[in-house]
């Protein structure tokens, strides 16, 4: 009877292996909670329209004129749709978008602000977002937020780069 090989005892334990993408744990449950907020789509029309109406962003709901149209969510929708509307995406490619975004500006934003300034800064922009957009008039021009979605991310790539040549030339 043979008895199998022995090893060497000697063997070094394997490295352990680097995930693919190490995205924080905050951007990942913003990115799951975009995704279950478009799950809204399985839903029979008439909510998916009931859902857009209360959560979505609809200008016409804050008009003071006597023409005023009474909107589903009353006087609170008022208040929740300018954190609401910016979890409602259109479709798939919508999403995948703004995820691919989100991927490289929405991770160093975690890593610098932390978990809970991440989540208080994603409720704070989409209202200061539409302020903006309310006091210029350019309510509907959807070209306003695209815009300063691009400045801010220009932002961003501006300050990285500037720290990383700090970095580089505190290691020198």
């Amino acid at each position: 009877m043979e008895s199998p090989p022995e090893l060497p005892e000697d063997i070094p334990p394997q490295p352990p292996r680097e995930p693919l993408l190490t995205l924080p744990g905050a951007l990942t449950a913003y990115i799951l909670l975009l995704a279950v907020i478009h799950l809204r789509v399985l839903l029979p029309p008439e909510w998916e329209n009931w859902t857009i109406d209360v959560f979505g962003f609809i200008p016409k709901r804050y008009d003071s004129t006597l023409l005023a149209i009474d909107f589903p969510g009353g006087a609170g929708a008022k208040v929740w749709t300018f954190v609401t509307y910016s979890l409602l995406h259109a479709n798939l490619s919508h999403i995948g978008f703004n995820v691919l975004w989100l991927l490289p500006f929405g991770s160093a934003l975690v890593r610098r602000f932390g978990a809970l300034r991440f989540f208080l800064f994603m409720a704070v922009q989409p209202r200061r977002r539409r302020c903006r957009c309310q006091g210029s008039g350019a309510v509907a021009d959807p070209r306003v937020a695209q815009s300063a979605r691009a400045r801010f991310s220009r932002r961003l790539v501006r300050r990285q780069h500037h720290l990383r040549r700090r970095i580089d030339r505190d290691r020198q």
